[in-house]
């Protein structure tokens, strides 16, 4: 009898098991050293793609229905929770049929393509216009594009089913944070060291404010690992090359305006999870990419707003998914960016009432959370079931409400963006200007 039981015992677990979903996420260039992580945590010092996606397995892995697996483009991190496999890039066989992969449009192209013939593939895309993803998303295999901004969802073309699934809101403890001992006359910016990030912009604009403002203070908390990582792919050799010369950039903008700033305070922090929110939790307000370039869904911008810090910037590509509740910080140009600061800075009830507005807003976006969880496992489930339809799930984030300003953009964009070059040369050219205009001036 005790035999029989035990049989019958195994039998369910394997049942069990064969009904469980495979998802494999990646490949995602996470660090060796991030260590045990829980759901809900501040970022540990990665890219926004590898933080969010990392999120997502996390909760994932809280379900039994799924066999959560990791795939690392570079090294192993270690202690990461139980239950959650970690497989090197340069080790991957193959994938067990059915497999949902959950890819960043960024690396999928790293994977082989005949590993892919099997999976059912969700691309990831965190770009507001991917021009990689308009190739890869005619292969048979490609089940689902994801986008995680309201932009980038409106203005993406639908010829392969496509779904708005905003990253999470993660700012644990932020609710409890003590804002009232901040320091109004110091101000930041966090930003991954690339162009399209617009630190130059940023430290052109304050150059600008020290002109004119004594006292001022500016903390600038930056890294390049994101786009430095060395693997053993030529591009990210490249990458890494070319970030080099950014940061080469950045140090001669920091030198000379520490040199021609009088009265003014420049630091600059390295983006160091164990005290990032204390630094930017003393920040008055904060400036992020001033011209929107390359946001999808701004972790940054969520960072400051997790912690009450109004965050000035454009309202342009991803950031118009949070700045369109603040327009007092919101601006077309850097140079208008800098007006609405002053005009902050001198009204004491106006930084009062943003900071509850930010809270009202941190408090509804954290509580999103649960239903992005569900949309997910949801979709995951209906892929794997061969669902015609697995979109369907996210129609609970269809965004409905634009500005007839960014109206217009969309539309305009929708069509010259088809153009190969478009999207590169007008952001080059927007780029260009402003450093010219903030930089020698």
């Amino acid at each position: 009898m005790a035999e029989t039981g035990q049989t019958l015992l195994i039998a369910t677990k394997e049942k069990m098991d064969s009904e469980r979903i495979s998802v494999v996420i990646g490949p995602l260039n996470l660090k060796e050293t991030l260590g045990k992580l829980e759901f809900g945590m501040v970022n540990p010092g990665i890219g926004g793609t590898e933080f969010q996606l990392l999120s997502l397995a996390l909760s994932l892995n809280r379900k039994k229905e799924f066999d959560i697996e990791i795939i690392c483009s570079d090294g192993i991190p270690v202690g990461l929770n139980p239950g959650i496999k970690t497989t090197r890039l340069i080790d991957v066989d193959k994938f067990e049929p059915r497999t949902v992969l959950i890819s960043p449009v960024s690396t999928i192209s790293n994977i082989k393509v005949e590993y892919l013939r099997d999976c059912k593939i969700i691309l990831s895309s965190h770009h507001p216009h991917d021009k990689v993803k308009r190739k890869i998303r005619k292969q048979p295999q490609v089940k689902l594009v994801r986008v995680v901004g309201a932009y980038s969802y409106l203005v993406d073309p639908k010829n392969v089913s496509t779904a708005y699934i905003p990253n999470y809101y993660l700012s644990k403890d932020a609710l409890n944070q003590d804002i009232s001992k901040k320091s109004y006359k110091t101000a930041g910016n966090i930003s991954s060291y690339h162009p399209s990030k617009g630190t130059h912009h940023v430290i052109g604009m304050f150059n600008l404010l020290c002109k004119q403002i004594n006292g001022l203070k500016f903390e600038l908390v930056g890294s390049s690992a994101l786009y430095a990582n060395s693997t053993e792919l030529p591009v990210a050799r490249f990458k890494s090359s070319f970030t080099a010369s950014y940061n080469v950039r950045i140090s001669r903008l920091v030198n000379r305006l520490q040199s021609s700033a009088k009265g003014c305070e420049i630091k600059e922090f390295g983006l160091q999870s164990d005290n990032l929110s204390k630094i930017v939790l003393g920040w008055s307000f904060a400036v992020i990419n001033p011209l929107g370039i390359g946001e999808s869904d701004p972790a940054s911008i969520k960072d400051c707003l997790a912690v009450s810090v109004p965050v000035f910037s454009t309202g342009d590509f991803g950031t118009w998914d949070y700045q369109r509740f603040f327009p007092e910080t919101t601006a077309s140009s850097p140079l208008k960016l800098v007006k609405r600061i002053k005009t902050y800075l001198n009204d004491a009830d106006r930084q009062t009432e943003i900071q509850s507005r930010i809270r009202l807003l941190t408090k509804e976006l954290t509580e999103r959370n649960f239903v992005i969880s569900e949309v997910w496992e949801k979709t995951i489930i209906a892929i794997s079931d061969e669902d015609s339809n697995p979109e369907k799930h996210s129609a609970v984030f269809s965004p409905t409400i634009i500005s007839n300003r960014m109206f217009k953009r969309i539309i305009i964009r929708k069509f010259l963006y088809r153009f190969p070059g478009y999207g590169t040369l007008e952001n080059f050219i927007r780029d260009r200007y402003w450093s010219f205009r903030l930089n020698n001036g």
